[in-house]
């Protein structure tokens, strides 16, 4: 699959816009923030999944998404994840999985952006 990319960090501004958008959809963060978003590359060979020894993880529509019921908090996803993008609540791992639990046709994040910048991109690297 891919994941939400920035089509040019340099005019990223780190607005925070698409981390707030997020939140309001989900109710809670599923992405990552530091000076600008790091969003989750959604791996086609997902090393959170097969770092996951107690099977929390699942392939959905060629994204992997984490059963809350079944995690443990043991954070080897978290150390699996080449972007660091596995977010912690409540001791359960959580993730972005390009809106997929939402009601909604775009992700909130690619949505709320007001300078454009983001897209889903099909992965690459991973």
């Amino acid at each position: 699959m891919g994941g939400i990319v920035i089509k040019n960090e340099l005019m990223c501004s780190g607005c925070g816009l698409c981390v707030r958008a997020c939140q309001q959809v989900h109710g809670k963060k599923k992405m990552k923030y530091a000076e600008k978003p790091v969003f989750c590359r959604q791996c086609s060979d997902a090393p959170c999944l097969r770092a996951c020894r107690v099977g929390a993880f699942k392939i959905i529509n060629k994204i992997p998404v984490i059963d809350p019921e079944r995690c443990v908090g043991c954070r080897l996803c978290l150390e699996a994840c080449p972007e660091g993008c596995i977010i912690f609540e409540d001791l359960v791992a959580d993730k972005c999985v390009l809106c997929l639990d939402a009601d909604v046709l775009i992700p909130a994040c690619i949505e709320a952006c007001p300078s454009s910048l983001l897209r889903v991109e099909i992965s690459k690297h991973h």
